[in-house]
């Protein structure tokens, strides 16, 4: 295996065990609606720059995503 591989692996798993520190650390002093409110917002953002808006009417997104965003918790 290659160093660089050998680095990438490490990269990886460090921030994906970071990923779980910011978890306890928002499921602890965070609202989990709110958490879930950010989540979903720092996912769209980029999303939003690279992935071009399908060729429906607004009202079908909108909709899709109230049912999406409301309608699917326990």
């Amino acid at each position: 295996m290659r160093y660089k591989d050998l680095a990438l692996g490490i990269f990886v798993t460090v921030i994906w065990e970071m990923n779980f520190i910011a978890i306890k650390m928002g499921t602890t002093n965070l609202n989990p609606m709110l958490l879930t409110a950010l989540r979903f917002a720092l996912a769209a953002i980029p999303a939003i720059f690279f992935i071009p808006r399908p060729p429906v009417a607004w009202r079908y997104i909108l909709s899709y995503s109230l049912v999406f965003g409301t309608g699917t918790g326990d």
